[in-house]
């Protein structure tokens, strides 16, 4: 009877302690996020229509971007650039975004489209770098490009806005708070780049753009000032190493103590 009773209670351990694995695992289990692993991946476009550098292109075009992904449709269009400015309409097609301009393009011209880290996917991840391409109405694209690099503290510093104002066109009593004619960011790295310049006299601002609304917070956000204004023009179409050193501006009043 001792011996029975025995192996009953040993019996009876080894259900309860199969039990307690059973009601760990099926804890754990419970514990795992829903959906699976966060998206983490950054979205990036894919492809664009009109492709990067064509040129001839009708005057009645819409311009596609498609993505990787879904994206967030309003800060998508917000991120989204076009100099020459023309008003725009826009619709989407699963990942890809149309801009229809409601008048017609203007005849012989460069168009430059930037696609700014303002661009959220569904998951709220932004684009890595600023994407940028362009096309022309006439036979041929402007071929200005000005390149260079932006340091904060010393460091490279990548996600900065590089402003260009066309001078020519604008007023630049206080540049900052005149919305840009083009606009790239830097990459890892600290590096940006500007393609497809018309000619003209320029004038640059990098600003560490941090809320990304094209306009410059003066008590917080970091800005940098080019050492000379840049002319595009035949025989100097190129212009490189225009670097860029970041700070934050002393805008406290002067008070005699």
């Amino acid at each position: 009877m001792k011996k029975f009773t025995e192996i009953l209670l040993g019996k009876r351990f080894n259900y309860f302690f199969l039990f307690l694995i059973l009601l760990l695992f099926s804890c754990a289990k419970r514990d795992l996020p829903p959906g699976g692993a966060a998206d983490i991946t950054h979205p990036k476009v894919v492809e664009t229509f009109p492709v990067d550098g064509s040129t001839k292109v009708d005057l009645t075009s819409e311009i596609k971007i498609t993505f990787s992904e879904k994206m967030q449709k309003k800060f998508t269009q917000e991120a989204v650039l076009l100099f020459p400015p023309e008003t725009l309409q826009y619709k989407w097609q699963k990942n890809g975004l149309i801009l229809k301009p409601k008048k017609p393009l203007k005849s012989n011209r460069t168009y430059f489209i930037t696609v700014g880290i303002k661009a959220l996917d569904i998951h709220n991840v932004r684009l890595a770098n600023s994407f940028s391409f362009a096309f022309s109405s006439g036979d041929f694209l402007d071929k200005g490009s000005i390149s260079g690099k932006v340091y904060l503290n010393g460091r490279p510093e990548s996600g900065v806005s590089i402003w260009a104002y066309l001078l020519s066109e604008k007023n630049l009593s206080i540049p900052a708070e005149v919305k840009p004619d083009y606009v790239v960011q830097t990459e890892l790295g600290g590096n940006y780049f500007f393609k497809y310049l018309s000619k003209g006299t320029y004038r640059f601002l990098a600003v560490k753009d941090l809320n990304l609304d094209l306009s410059w917070d003066a008590t917080k956000e970091p800005l940098g000032i080019s050492y000379s204004d840049v002319k595009i023009e035949e025989g100097n179409w190129q212009v490189s190493n225009l670097n860029f050193q970041l700070s934050v501006r002393d805008t406290s009043k002067f008070v005699l103590k």
